[in-house]
């Protein structure tokens, strides 16, 4: 069932105000202070038409205006959490792609700083102007990088194989 909220919104709007109360006799009734009868339903169940004639009461165009207020307020809501939602996903993608070149160089240092001189390909030097020989390999920024992945890579092959 698809209900026409504007519909329902507009004949609340031009009903008679109210307050409305309940009344039965052998037709069911709301009975505005103002003293006018509308027909609601027809006849009356034999049984007990009350519960009826409440109902309808109940649901006066004040009544159905506070709701259709309380639907577009949840409808606002709803739409703000949704944006909510999507600008969270844009800022979780964002730092996923900003966190893996983070992870990347993280394996390099866990592994980088195991290494030990005598037994490592790789290895950190302290004072390497005074340390190393003249036209030793010393790499840095990307060919370190590259030259850790290499011998990373081997490594790992090799625990494997």
């Amino acid at each position: 069932m698809t209900i026409d909220y504007a519909e329902l919104k507009r004949l609340a709007e031009a009903a008679t105000p109210g307050p409305w109360s309940a009344r039965t006799d052998d037709l069911c009734y709301a009975v505005t202070t103002l003293g006018r009868f509308r027909i609601i339903v027809g006849s009356a169940p034999a049984d007990d038409p009350e519960p009826d004639a409440l109902f309808i009461a109940a649901a006066n165009p004040a009544a159905v205006l506070e709701l259709i207020a309380e639907l577009e307020s949840a409808n606002a809501r709803l739409h703000e959490v949704a944006v909510a939602c999507a600008t969270a996903e844009q800022e979780r993608d964002q730092l996923k792609a900003e966190n893996e070149p983070l992870r990347k160089d993280a394996e390099r240092y866990r592994w980088f700083r195991n290494q030990h001189w005598d037994g490592s390909a790789i290895c950190a030097v302290v004072d390497p102007k005074q340390s190393t020989k003249l036209g030793a390999y010393c790499p840095s920024e990307k060919l370190l990088d590259e030259a850790i992945d290499a011998a990373l890579t081997m490594s790992k092959e090799a625990s494997h194989g």
